[in-house]
């Protein structure tokens, strides 16, 4: 039975890879913002989803950062995305998969990534909304409008000065 000091040490080891392959792929979604042939939001997703698991610390910060709030928040918030984007993002994530489909010579593993790539065209084509820019900017703003209303209405009531 493992002890409590190896399962904490595994953990942490964990979470290191994970800001490590978040990191990177920060890095490479910062690429994208220079580079229109890597797309930028597939990497800071992956980013948000490596510090989320492996560090609220991490995570704080890169909500914090306006790469994120330009380029993921909208996507995060809305769940919709220009077709440019959509496009983008299913060729990142077929090329990187069909990679170690072509590699890797076991039948069972070829049918999973096929399947995961599968998944995510039905997830890009089915559930995430396809709009135009002006539509997305238009959508985000009304969210944080919403969000700050009742930021003001949530101080209000905390603060007693509510009158009945």
């Amino acid at each position: 039975m493992p002890k409590a000091a190896d399962i904490k040490k595994s953990k942490k080891i964990v979470n290191l890879i994970l800001i490590v392959i978040g990191s990177l792929s920060l890095g490479l979604g910062v690429v994208g913002i220079v580079l229109p042939i890597i797309p930028t939001t597939p990497f800071f997703l992956l980013t948000l989803a490596c510090y989320t698991k492996g560090s609220q610390k991490f995570e704080r910060w890169f909500k914090g950062t306006k790469l994120y709030k330009k380029h993921l928040e909208p996507f995060v918030k809305t769940r919709a995305m220009t077709n440019a984007n959509k496009v983008k993002v299913l060729l990142l994530v077929t090329v990187l998969i069909s990679i170690p489909i072509i590699l890797v010579d076991v039948l069972p593993m070829r049918i999973f990534l096929g399947v995961i790539i599968a998944a995510h065209y039905f997830m890009f084509i089915f559930k995430v909304k396809s709009v135009s820019k002006a539509e997305l900017n238009r959508m985000f703003a009304e969210i944080k409008e919403r969000e700050e209303r009742e930021s003001a209405e949530n101080q209000k009531l905390q603060g007693g000065q509510v009158g009945l």
